[in-house]
This record gives C-alpha cells, structure tokens and sequence, in this order.
C-alpha cells in the first residue's frame, strides 16, 4: 500500500471512530476531525516529497537536475496539480535543467510567442512546484 493510500486509511479509520466518541458531543467531534485533517495533510505533504525524491532517485540539490530529472519530479507531481503530460512534454522538449527550472517565472510559462506557451492554470501549478524548491 502507498503512503497516502495508508495515510487516507488510517484518517478514515480515526473518523469512524470519533463518530463513537459521543454522537451528542458535536462540537469535540468537529474538533478533532479538524486536527486529524491538519495533521495528516502536513504528513503527507512532506512524505510526499521525501519519497518522490528517493523514489525517482533526484539529486537533493535541484541546482543538478538535468533535464530528465525535471520531467521526472513534475510527473510525479501531475496528480496533485493542475497540469498534465503535455505541459511536461513541453518543458522536457526545450530542454530545461534545474537550474533554469528555479528561475521560472509564471510569465515565462504563459507567454504566447515564447518557450512554452502554457495556459495559466498549468502554469500556476508548475509555478507552486518552482516556489515550493525554491524555499528549500
């Protein structure tokens, strides 16, 4: 089982059993719901790009990424964002490194007469990607 397949097990399993706590107690049930919820999303958030690093076998200085390691680390992270495998392709055929990867900017991605011609939504995700790296 996948981390956050178990994860999302576990927060169903904790649920079931809040709802036992005291079905009259609404506002304890609600309460700890809410700090379940936190406390898994952060979890696995982080685990998320632990394992995508050690899974994909990414340099940890993203400076060193070539060109493949891009494409790899934004397929990894498709599902959780708003672009997909021909917004990949097309950063993946202009060849782009970790370096430059870093230096995106959102008006690079969307420029229509420019390198990648993006829509502004899968551009916004890949733009979370670069200033999530960026922090690190």
């Amino acid at each position: 089982m996948e981390p956050v397949s178990a994860l999302k097990t576990i927060a169903d399993n904790i649920s079931s059993e809040i709802y036992e706590i005291d079905t009259n107690d609404k506002e304890l049930q609600e309460c700890i719901t809410k700090i379940v919820s936190k406390t898994l999303k952060r979890k696995s958030n982080d685990q998320i790009i632990i394992e995508e690093t050690q899974a994909k076998k990414l340099p940890s200085n993203v400076k060193m990424w070539s060109p493949d390691h891009v494409k790899k680390f934004l397929e990894s992270r498709m599902n959780n964002l708003d672009f997909n495998e021909i917004d990949v392709k097309k950063i993946r055929d202009k060849e782009l490194t970790g370096r430059a990867f870093l230096r995106l900017t959102e008006e690079k991605l969307t420029r229509k007469v420019g390198l990648y011609e993006l829509n502004q939504v899968p551009a916004e995700g890949i733009m979370e990607l670069v200033e999530e790296l960026n922090k690190t």
